[in-house]
């Protein structure tokens, strides 16, 4: 399937009305950066990724774009907002073939200096707590 027949939808987002893309359901759960600290009571790399979007420890964002490179590999533009902020953020989502690591990278937006950030998470059980903050 080629990236363009496979893009799940394109949104504008110039409406704050516009109704949340849902994330596809392999990428919802809660993670962290690895199975040990899905136990730990208190964690600021914990992510949820839930069908309305993505929410870190100080900020999250609602999906405006989903592209699609398969039923493993999506790339999701973000409205983000935390700490009095708002700002755009693209995203790639890779699972692995077991559907327990997730790779994510964030691509640099336009006029930013070219870095990206990347990270793997683990998938947290059922049930773990977001664990932000004191326990």
């Amino acid at each position: 399937m080629s990236v363009m027949t496979a893009a799940i939808l394109i949104l504008q987002s110039g409406s704050s009305a516009a109704p949340a893309l849902p994330l596809p359901e392999a990428f919802q759960g809660i993670w962290d950066v690895s199975a040990q600290a899905c136990e730990a009571p208190i964690s600021d790399m914990r992510i949820e990724i839930d069908e309305e979007g993505i929410a870190y420890w100080e900020s999250d964002g609602r999906p405006i774009e989903i592209f699609s490179a398969g039923e493993q590999d999506i790339l999701v533009t973000f409205a983000m907002s935390g700490e009095g902020e708002t700002w755009r953020a693209q995203k790639r989502f890779v699972l692995d073939r077991t559907g327990e690591r997730l790779f994510a990278e964030t691509m640099p937006q336009p006029g930013e200096p070219f870095y990206k950030t990347i990270w793997f998470y683990h998938r947290c059980p059922v049930g773990t707590p977001m664990g932000w903050g004191a326990p």
